[in-house]
């Protein structure tokens, strides 16, 4: 029984934390878009050439994007 609450929670933070870097990663790119042309470049090349540090930055992201996300389907409203 403990064998199997510790794999389903491992599997739903698993997937928290997968959403959460999805989200960051469409909303840095949504960002970068705003840019122009120059924004998609430095993006695709943070991708390739710092990749652990614009996954972390992208992680963090997406967990802020997630609680807004939660805020707002409990709260009816965005929170400050």
């Amino acid at each position: 029984m403990e064998n199997a609450l510790l794999i389903i929670t491992t599997v739903v933070v698993g997937l928290i934390c997968a959403t959460a870097l999805i989200l960051g990663a469409i909303d840095l790119l949504a960002r970068a878009s705003e840019i122009g042309v120059k924004g998609l470049v430095l993006y695709v090349l943070c991708w390739l050439l710092l990749s652990p540090f614009i996954a972390a930055v992208s992680l963090l992201v997406g967990f802020y994007v997630l609680y807004k996300i939660v805020a707002l389907a409990f709260t009816k409203h965005t929170p400050s």
